[in-house]
């Protein structure tokens, strides 16, 4: 489905950007997705992640994700 294709997208782009910006966002909405799909411990992984990213926008949101 479409959470699947949007999921590959946002994978894809942390695999060929991993120094972007924008990555952190990308590894939010990728955890996102999992935690959508029943795929707790790849959701984990990404929140914490996330969490570990100086100055991200998602940075609390994936914090609230790890409580």
């Amino acid at each position: 489905g479409s959470s699947e294709a949007a999921l590959a997208a946002y994978l894809d782009f942390i695999k060929t950007y991993p120094d972007d910006g924008r990555t952190d966002d990308s590894q939010f909405w990728a955890a996102e997705l999992y935690r959508q799909l029943g795929k707790a411990d790849q959701a984990k992984a990404l929140y914490e992640q996330v969490a570990a990213t100086p100055g991200s926008n998602f940075r609390k949101s994936a914090e609230k994700h790890l409580k």
